[in-house]
């Protein structure tokens, strides 16, 4: 780093100037810590003399972008500088830090380019911020930034660009969480948390980040210490219960919803009661609760057929569909997934898709109809390699595994469980209720077709699987399998 940083000043000094400025700066900056590195003070040395060889505009855009955690495009770097320049102005800009080897480019120069900092430049350049006190001028717009993009992701989550969106939220992830930590010293920094929070929960489930999502939201949540009934609170603590629910915390999860509900209700917004029933009704069948979870299910649905919300009635369908499942009323939940199903297809909501036409395999399995099973899961997981979303592909990986068994195809029922098992110890997603029932036939029927031993051999193995090792090897075996000629509808 530190020959990068004075190669790049060649052209305008000879070597053994650049020898003398650099031995200059050494000895200003090494007379601090004994115990500092001797390289570091190098680096830390050439950094500084780099800096002190800048144009002013050049010196405060490097200290005002130290504010990106994980990198920015060209278009965030114009919207925080706050000095009126375009986007060309801005490239010539961060093109010149990039010559200068302080800023690195990926990819070409272009507005699509994404641009970060070397570590050790990032934190020079926040410690000069600090001195400057501009830090948090910097830090409000980065937040305000960051507010913006995430609540114009929310709804593509649910559309038919919902890839391209989690894949944009995947590359901010790192600056919309040091974003959210800056909720704390900014002003309307509660409600700002709590609107992050909310608009991020679809990205955080589907990406199986349950701990770091609910960590998130209680800090936005404890924030509000008023805890003042506003649609922000009531769609946080939602948000908040789904994390605590998947993973496995019921009693956090009801108490979330419950406070949701209340909220809602204070606030007079059905829709939003609606949803919490839902989610208090999911929290009921995880804990067995089937005469709970079926109520509220259908207090859920009522209410979404009444406000014309076509996707709620699609979500509660799905819900009621599975509690009807685990009772193994199979031709009532049948046609309550088909009904959803057609409206998830309509909106282009692959995740939803994925989990219904996983759903629809199950009671094909179930029902002994094994070509459309075949079917439902040739497409389930060919959206898993589309769009991937770990937590929904745990459960179709399990449900998989039993129509395996019920084909003959036992060895690999075992393999699959185990990268199964893998996956929800990386997320920490819990197992579904349905899932656990249909599983219980399969692992004794594992364990008797190839004695411990073998189950056990053929289970680690598949715990060494990648996620995409797994998802590959299921597709190849039902490439061979016999499926209906035009797949389900």
């Amino acid at each position: 780093m530190a020959l990068e940083l004075a190669a790049a000043r060649m052209k305008l000094l000879s070597a053994a100037e650049i020898r003398t400025l650099l031995e200059d700066r050494f000895r200003l900056l090494s007379g601090g810590s004994k115990s500092t590195v001797p390289r570091h003070q190098t680096l830390r040395a050439t950094i500084q003399w780099s800096y002190d060889h800048l144009t002013v505009d050049e010196q405060r855009l490097l200290r005002g972008l130290s504010v990106f955690a994980g990198g920015w495009t060209l278009e965030a770097a114009t919207a925080l500088d706050g000095n009126g320049r375009d986007d060309v102005e801005m490239l010539d800009l961060l093109t010149a830090l990039a010559e200068k080897s302080l800023v690195l480019i990926d990819g070409a120069s272009t507005a699509d380019s994404r641009s970060r900092f070397l570590e050790m430049v990032r934190q020079y350049a926040l410690e000069n911020l600090r001195e400057a006190g501009e830090e948090e001028r910097w830090r409000d717009e980065h937040l305000n930034y960051m507010l913006a993009f995430v609540e114009r992701a929310e709804p593509e989550l649910i559309g038919p660009h919902q890839e391209a969106w989690f894949k944009q939220i995947e590359v901010e992830h790192e600056n919309i969480l040091s974003a959210m930590d800056w909720c704390e010293h900014a002003d309307d920094g509660v409600t700002k948390s709590l609107r992050m929070g909310a608009s991020l929960w679809r990205f955080w489930w589907f990406g199986g980040h349950f701990a770091l999502g609910l960590s998130a939201l209680r800090k936005a949540l404890e924030r509000d210490r008023a805890a003042t009934p506003t649609a922000e609170r009531a769609q946080a603590l939602y948000a908040a219960a789904q994390m605590a629910r998947e993973m496995g915390d019921l009693d956090q999860g009801r108490d979330l919803f419950q406070q949701s509900l209340e909220v809602a209700t204070a606030l007079g917004d059905p829709s939003r009661i609606a949803r919490a029933y839902n989610g208090l009704g999911n929290t009921a069948e995880y804990a067995g609760d089937y005469a709970a979870a079926r109520s509220y299910h259908e207090m859920a649905l009522a209410l979404s057929r009444q406000l014309g919300n076509k996707r709620a009635v699609a979500i509660d369908l799905h819900n009621l569909g599975i509690v009807l499942m685990i009772q193994k009323e199979f031709d009532a939940a049948r046609p309550l997934f088909e009904e959803g199903l057609e409206v998830f297809r309509g909106i282009g909501d692959v995740n939803s898709v994925q989990a219904t036409v996983t759903h629809l395999a199950t009671i094909a399995a179930q029902t002994k109809q094994f070509p459309a099973a075949c079917g439902y899961f040739d497409e389930s997981f060919r959206l898993a390699e589309e769009l991937p979303s770990q937590p929904l592909t745990a459960d179709s990986l399990e449900s998989f595994a039993a129509l395996a068994v019920e084909m003959g195809a036992t060895e690999l029922a075992a393999r699959i469980l185990g990268a199964a098992e893998a996956v929800r110890g990386t997320t920490g997603y819990a197992q579904s209720v349905e899932t656990k029932i249909i599983l219980e036939a399969t692992h004794a029927r594992i364990q008797n077709e190839l004695g411990g031993a073998r189950a056990a051999a053929l289970d680690a193995e598949g715990r060494g699987m990648t996620f995409e090792a797994a998802v590959r090897s299921v597709r190849e075996w039902l490439d061979g399998a016999v499926k209906p000629a035009a797949g389900p509808s």
